[in-house]
């Protein structure tokens, strides 16, 4: 049933290869992602906006190397400016927090009916004005990236109250990715 649900939502991407889970690394950072084999008609490029596809209070800031593909993957510094493409919310932009990384705790359901608690710790961003949030629920998964266009990692999620949003780091989800599969090697393509 819940199959058929996906297929008629036009929302299935694919069979599962390889997922984390919802869960935590032995250094506490979350984890939540899933390898798809996308089915052909799914395909998309790694495309970035184009310069002039955003706002134009946006254009000035915004600087990606070749202007159409994500790059590779970049460190992340205290305030560094980011920028995400979510299905829901679009373009937006936000900042790096000074504490990177905070607290979370969150609740699931289990498929026996149990709860499991996982508690872990996200990076942190801060909206920009005049915009109140940097994500919205439908926006999961969704790329985040430099100002120059380079991988930082996908965001997780939002603190409704604050607007204040999480995303896991490129660094922990390539590496989880390696300890999961056995590559040896994991890249932005």
């Amino acid at each position: 049933m819940e199959r058929a649900f996906h297929h008629q939502g036009n929302q299935y991407l694919g069979r599962v290869y390889a997922a984390s889970g919802y869960r935590r690394t032995p250094s506490c950072t979350l984890l939540d992602w899933a390898l798809i084999e996308v089915e052909r008609e799914r395909f998309s490029d790694n495309e970035i906006p184009r310069l002039e596809d955003l706002p134009r209070s946006c254009r000035q800031r915004y600087h990606p190397a070749d202007n159409t593909v994500l790059q590779g993957t970049t460190y992340l510094n205290t305030g560094m400016p980011l920028c995400k493409i979510g299905s829901r919310t679009g373009f937006t932009e936000g900042r790096l927090g000074a504490l990177h990384l905070t607290d979370l705790q969150s609740w699931s359901k289990n498929q026996d009916g149990s709860w499991n608690k996982v508690r872990g710790s996200p990076h942190e961003v801060f909206p920009i004005a005049p915009r109140e949030t940097f994500g919205d629920p439908g926006d999961s998964g969704a790329i985040i990236m430099d100002r120059n266009g380079s991988f930082v990692g996908l965001y997780v999620g939002e603190c409704i109250e604050t607007g204040t949003s999480y995303f896991m780091e490129a660094s922990d989800l390539f590496h989880d990715i390696k300890t999961i599969t056995g590559a040896t090697s994991v890249r932005v393509s």
